[in-house]
């Protein structure tokens, strides 16, 4: 009988990563999957990676909850710090951009909202433009024209979901 030292279920990304992350540090993983690895939501989505509070959480909780959680936002860092070397060592292209996140204000009331965000953002190192209506047209020109401005976070990006998984497996 094989012994481990972890047992890990399920193959999506998170899985993968805690397998990959274990068995690199020396300890003897079983990665356990069902199916196919990352065939489910991991497979399937945008692979965004996010650095900012996300804009329905704040308006639905408020500043409050905003304030408490902010520091949280440094293990959103780490984590794209982490995808941005993680290619390199597993000797792939996980396809790694950061070309921004924008949040998009329609009212008046939402870019309050958003700047509120951004200064929240701001007081754990997140750097998040407030933008008016030209700056956001100049980098998002593709938008609607119902949009009055928004906030830009350039350390967003995306990770290529269907690389990543392959390349963890």
């Amino acid at each position: 009988m094989t012994r481990a030292d972890v047992i890990v279920i399920g193959g999506g990304i998170a899985g993968l990563m805690t397998a990959w992350y274990l068995a690199r540090d020396g300890a003897k993983v079983t990665l356990l999957e069902a199916g196919d690895f990352g065939a489910q939501a991991s497979g399937a989505n945008a692979g965004s990676l996010h650095l900012q509070i996300q804009y329905p959480e704040f308006v639905k909780y408020g500043e409050d909850w905003a304030c408490a959680y902010a520091p949280t936002l440094r293990f959103l860092q780490a984590s794209i710090e982490m995808w941005q070397s993680l290619g390199d060592e597993v000797g792939e292209d996980l396809d790694v951009t950061l070309e921004g996140g924008i949040v998009v204000a329609r009212t008046d009331e939402q870019m309050r909202r958003i700047e509120a965000k951004a200064k929240i953002e701001a007081s754990v190192g997140i750097e998040t433009a407030i933008l008016g209506r030209d700056a956001l047209r100049a980098i998002a020109p593709y938008l609607s024209d119902k949009a009055i401005g928004g906030g830009f976070c350039a350390g967003e990006g995306k990770a290529n979901p269907l690389r990543a998984t392959p390349a963890l497996a």
